[in-house]
């Protein structure tokens, strides 16, 4: 269990890169070849237990493993219903290349979540009279600078003319993938305490016996029109998922009843075959999805079932639309 079926093969090719069995593809191919002929033999002389199993990437499934792939199909079942919040945390990009630059502009300089963040934060700092500190990194964190600024406005309002330069203008590197922490040290080279900076926000922070108030946050980045935009109607599609929870459960309840409607008149008409098809197509999606987060790597997200959703939502519609045509005939004919 120490390295996920959905990866094992790119560990296989890159350890097999660093033996130099990828100097050319033919003495790629006859390398694999040869691991191949040793695994089958090893097979048929019984030192190694194996399955057969003909799907190319594809684990063999056990009996044993069947609550789990039932377990996965709930969960994307419930990810293609809008019943789990859908995750809009952007993807970290790494623009660090040479031709990085080159690259963001021919893309017409799009909305990117990068790898490393950098902050600017402005405040105040104080502990003891004329006690000042510093901050020392950890880890992943990197302080790009900790500048200190005089502070009359402290002076004035706490009364103490030690606080005089007690204002600061910090800014900092950290690596979204890990924890920026750094530790706050007094004068006397005394640890105050850890601080997350990342974690940072405007308002008071209590370090210890020292006491920081950050006054502004801010990123070095430039926001464009339509990284505001975009990040709006993201902000108002997401609040629509009940809405989408309803047209879904609705145009199932409406696709019973059609298919019901169906086998008594012994006669499929076109909306009924179309809904059909498409909730079929929907189904697949899902089983292929259970099926590789069972047993490969996690796939029950948004992001996996993102292909089948339009097919959903047209599913549902093309149902209602059915169901309401069909009542609205019924009492056409009543009336009459």
């Amino acid at each position: 269990d120490d390295i996920g079926g959905g990866w094992f093969m790119w560990y296989f090719r890159e350890a097999a890169a660093a033996q130099g069995r990828h100097r050319s593809a033919s003495e790629a191919a006859a390398f694999y070849a040869k691991v191949d002929q040793e695994i089958s033999r090893a097979c048929d002389q019984g030192r190694l237990t194996c399955e057969a199993w003909r799907i190319p990437f594809v684990p063999p499934v056990r009996a044993d493993e069947l609550d789990e792939v039932g377990r996965s199909l709930a969960a994307v079942g419930k990810v293609m219903a809008f019943a789990d919040p859908v995750w809009t945390s952007g993807l970290y990009s790494d623009l660090s290349a040479p031709t990085g630059r080159q690259m963001y502009e021919f893309l017409n300089r799009p909305h990117y979540e990068e790898a490393v963040q950098r902050r600017r934060l402005e405040g105040w700092l104080v502990g003891g009279g004329e006690e000042w500190f510093e901050l020392r990194p950890r880890g992943q964190a990197k302080i790009l600078s900790f500048e200190r600024r005089p502070s009359p406005d402290l002076v004035t309002n706490l009364g103490d003319p030690g606080f005089a330069h007690h204002r600061f203008v910090l800014e900092v590197e950290c690596n979204r993938a890990q924890p920026c922490r750094a530790d706050l040290v007094s004068q006397t080279g005394a640890a105050v305490a850890r601080v997350d900076l990342a974690g940072l926000g405007t308002g008071p922070h209590q370090l210890g016996h020292a006491r920081l108030y950050v006054d502004t946050v801010g990123p070095d980045n430039q926001q464009f029109l339509k990284t505001r935009l975009s990040q709006l109607w993201l902000a108002l599609s997401v609040r629509l998922n009940p809405l989408y929870a309803a047209i879904v459960y609705a145009g199932l309840a409406a696709f019973v009843l059609l298919l019901g409607q169906s086998l008594v008149r012994r006669r499929i008409e076109f909306p009924v075959l179309l809904a059909t098809a498409l909730l079929g197509a929907v189904a697949a999606r899902a089983l292929i999805l259970a099926l590789i987060d069972a047993l490969s790597f996690p796939a029950a997200d948004h992001v996996y079932a993102l292909p089948a959703l339009p097919l959903l939502m047209l599913f549902a519609i093309v149902s209602l639309h059915a169901c309401v045509r069909g009542l609205l005939a019924r009492r056409r004919r009543s009336l009459a």
